[in-house]
């Protein structure tokens, strides 16, 4: 269950009822994105500015697409989010999310309605991100570092080291500690050592 407490001074929202909902009817019916949306998202970190060769594939996936062929069910969006600052100041092993360098995190989003535009939702993210960092994804190089856990992205190669670099080793140790069983798991769960 999940409380909904009024609206948000940004909230498309206007009701200041407060009212108990389960929580998936909620997250499927009260989001920006639209009731009951289908989703895709992917993530990048950034420590320096982009590249030319990067912002050209922005300029052409953003403009050009060719690929939707129900433009009707189609939205989608690079959300570019500046980091720094106090969230910087953590070393980068006081918890699992290591990039703590970073000045941009990145956030690219589709959504549609219909199960039968599925193919060219996936295909426009995908061919998106794939002209910004090659099948590898954003791996750490000086100017990307990896990925945001909490946008799950089952399209990574090597999720495990775009997540959580060099601290994915010890909560390995966490996970064979208090997961023996490995009862809690997803697809891009913690594996035990």
């Amino acid at each position: 269950m999940c409380v909904s407490i009024g609206s948000h001074p940004v909230s498309p929202y206007t009701n200041t009822n407060i009212s108990t909902v389960p929580f998936l009817q909620m997250a499927q019916n009260l989001n920006p994105s639209g009731t009951s949306r289908r989703a895709k998202h992917k993530s990048a970190y950034m420590t320096g500015p982009f590249p030319p060769r990067q912002l050209n594939a922005m300029w052409g996936a953003l403009r050009d697409t060719s690929i939707i062929t129900n433009p009707g069910d189609f939205w989608g969006a690079l959300q570019i989010n500046s980091y720094g600052g106090v969230i910087n100041s953590v070393p980068e092993d006081a918890t699992p999310i290591h990039q703590r360098s970073s000045i941009l995190k990145l956030l690219y989003q589709v959504y549609w309605t219909y199960e039968s535009t599925d193919a060219q939702n996936l295909a426009w993210v995908r061919t998106f991100y794939l002209s910004m960092y090659g099948q590898s994804g954003p791996v750490p190089d000086g100017v990307m570092d990896g990925c945001y856990v909490n946008y799950p992205d089952v399209d990574l190669p090597d999720w495990a080291y775009l997540y959580y670099k060099n601290n994915y080793p010890r909560l390995q140790e966490v996970k064979g500690q208090w997961d023996p069983h490995n009862i809690f798991n997803h697809p891009q769960s913690i594996r035990r050592k």
